[in-house]
């Protein structure tokens, strides 16, 4: 029986009450605040420090100082893979951006990494954009530093078990989570739970941390060059706002919009503020809280329930015969909560926001299902020369492209004209500006299988093992087993996406090289 993602809330809400119920019971260390506070302590190496708000239109110095030791690496990778000589300033910025879309998403993302690292683009790459599934292959990737060939066999074992099935030492696990967050009276919402639940099953690598694992210790990782520099994505979370959400960006080192220019300290997030200063010393939310913000496709409200795909009949008529009073509403509180860290702030620029003491947030993915935001000028010093969108969205291909397309031109960052006549039946398309140096290059790689591509090619001994004859990923995606909601796939199963996505990279090599070297030369 596939794990369906309602059912899975259902066992979360019931994973949370039980275990409050035997911390209550079995911790009574759990009524003394102080207490909990000291046992917190080693993992809230910040206890000491005042965090601030800090108002900026750029980047941070953090990612100043990991980009610069990046700059080397993709030099010396493209170089290699273009086999040609360069100098920093020909070197183009390069960004994969990865969809939601679930667990699909994380096997499609995860199988277009392990073809960059063969081909040598993943360390020609300075960003990496995520969105609600793909946080899920990129965020587990980097914490726990398993090269992306390994994380591949790991994330597949990963997504065998079921998502509710936790062993009794996993639960206390939860259970400490469960604590460190009452300890400081922090909201809960269904995202708790959940988040433990993705933890408990991605971050399994991890041990007894995977709970309590931050995601500013990606800094570690990422300052010296290592990875493409990650950027996660939410949005504004309040029923009221239906479209145009104000667009929040997760890094190691910061947290923050720039709607209101404002970021804090990745630490602080969880804490509360009073005018642009922290008021106390709660640590930083977990990574697998965080996990659960990215990937809460069910905070979308009612609106975007009914304008996206429900496949299920009667669950349909129903949202389509709610009362329009209602259609800002969610039908299930699943949200994340947290302190509002702009609370009581001069000058802040997004009128919809009110002076309200904690903040909501949810996946970014029904408004926008592809990551472009944090890459597409909206601050200047990110804009990438090469935008690389993996979309393994569900639904008509080329619809989140378009979404894309609208965003850019409503708010004036160039863009290059779109066809999309046939853009559902190639598995990479180009498109640019010949006249403009500002442009991007966009190369679009939808979710698809080329069945004619793969015929021509299967007997090459290097696609041999990927046995893609008969699979069809956008059946799957839409009417069978790799539908959103499914939160278990089979090795089979996932070997298959992982193949798919990997065979289209490594297939249009070529033409990937091509337009990096045209770009180059543009610059140059």
């Amino acid at each position: 029986m596939k794990n369906k993602l309602l059912r899975t809330l259902i066992i979360a809400t019931y994973c949370c009450s039980v275990s409050t119920v035997r911390s209550m019971q079995e911790l009574p260390i759990k009524h003394n605040i102080d207490a909990c506070k000291n046992i917190i302590a080693p993992i809230n190496p910040y206890k000491n420090s005042i965090a601030f708000v800090e108002r900026n239109p750029g980047i941070s110095v953090g990612e100043h100082r990991s980009l610069k030791n990046r700059l080397p690496i993709v030099k010396a990778a493209l170089e290699k893979m273009l086999n040609r000589s360069l100098n920093d300033k020909q070197i183009p910025k390069i960004a994969l951006m990865g969809s939601g879309g679930g667990y699909r998403a994380m096997f499609c993302t995860t199988g277009s990494l392990c073809a960059a690292q063969k081909m040598g683009l993943l360390d020609a790459t300075m960003y990496i954009t995520a969105l609600s599934g793909s946080t899920w292959a990129v965020a587990p990737w980097i914490s726990t530093g398993i090269p992306i060939k390994e994380f591949r066999s790991y994330i597949q074992h990963c997504a065998a078990k079921p998502l509710d099935d936790i062993t009794p030492d996993e639960e206390m696990l939860i259970l400490q989570a469960i604590t460190a967050r009452s300890a400081y009276n922090q909201p809960c919402t269904l995202v708790d739970p959940y988040g433990d639940l993705l933890a408990n099953r991605l971050l399994a690598y991890l041990g007894d941390q995977r709970q309590m694992i931050a995601l500013s210790e990606q800094v570690q990782k990422i300052e010296c060059g290592a990875y493409p520099y990650p950027i996660y994505t939410a949005i504004d979370g309040r029923e009221t706002i239906v479209t145009g959400q104000t667009r929040y960006e997760f890094t190691p080192h910061t947290i923050g919009d720039h709607t209101n220019n404002t970021q804090i300290p990745t630490w602080a997030y969880g804490r509360t503020f009073e005018k642009g200063q922290s008021t106390n010393d709660a640590p930083e939310k977990f990574l697998s809280y965080l996990l659960g913000i990215w990937g809460s496709a069910f905070g979308a409200n009612v609106h975007e329930i009914v304008k996206s795909e429900v496949h299920n009949k009667i669950l349909r008529a129903l949202l389509e015969n709610l009362p329009d009073s209602i259609e800002g509403t969610r039908p299930l509180p699943f949200w994340a909560e947290i302190s509002n860290y702009m609370y009581h702030m001069d000058n802040i620029t997004d009128a919809t926001l009110p002076p309200i003491q904690y903040m909501k947030f949810v996946d970014a993915g029904p408004e926008i299902n592809l990551p472009y935001s944090p890459v597409s000028g909206i601050c200047s010093e990110r804009v990438a020369d090469i935008l690389i969108f993996l979309d393994a969205s569900a639904g008509q291909i080329g619809n989140e492209l378009h979404n894309v397309a609208d965003y850019a031109q409503k708010y004036n960052f160039p863009f290059p004209m779109i066809n999309y006549d046939d853009i559902d039946k190639k598995t990479i398309s180009i498109f640019k500006n010949e006249n403009s140096t500002t442009t991007p290059v966009v190369i679009y790689m939808p979710r698809i299988s080329d069945k004619e591509l793969w015929e021509h090619n299967k007997s090459k001994p290097e696609f041999a093992h990927y046995k893609l004859s008969g699979f069809d990923l956008d059946y799957e995606t839409n009417n069978g087993y790799c539908q959103t909601e499914c939160f278990q796939y089979t090795p089979e199963h996932s070997d298959l996406v992982m193949n798919q996505t990997e065979f289209n990279m490594l297939i249009n090599q070529d033409t990937i090289i091509k337009e990096i070297n045209w770009v180059i030369d543009k610059k140059s």
